[in-house]
């Protein structure tokens, strides 16, 4: 989708500085994932969002919790 493309291609352009530092990811993905919910993006695209998002974590989340704040929200 159009959106997803535009979110790749900001990030491959101009990647992100700021880091999600360790204390503030759960929270910072899971708010994320809400958001994308509350604009009824499709929960496969939700996913592929926020595995890219979690890229940007200091360390990412394991896989598991990442899975589990994407099925919460």
């Amino acid at each position: 989708p159009d959106w997803l493309t535009d979110v790749i291609v900001r990030r491959s352009g101009a990647r992100r500085e700021r880091r999600i530092p360790e204390g503030q990811r759960n929270d910072t993905l899971y708010r994320y994932a809400c958001g994308l919910r509350a604009r009824n993006v499709p929960k496969d695209e939700a996913w592929s969002a926020l595995l890219l998002r979690n890229e940007e974590c200091d360390p990412p989340l394991a896989l598991v919790e990442l899975r589990q704040i994407h099925d919460n929200a």
